[in-house]
């Protein structure tokens, strides 16, 4: 699933879900694509 649409389900914008993959603050198993999604 990409995450804007992870983070529009949630109720949170792009850019918060964004944030917390950087932190690793993500409340789920995160991992990138090779396409980059």
């Amino acid at each position: 699933m990409k995450l804007s649409e992870w983070a529009r389900q949630q109720g949170v914008s792009y850019q918060t879900a964004w944030r917390w993959v950087k932190d690793g603050k993500m409340p789920v198993p995160v991992r990138q694509a090779p396409s980059g999604t």
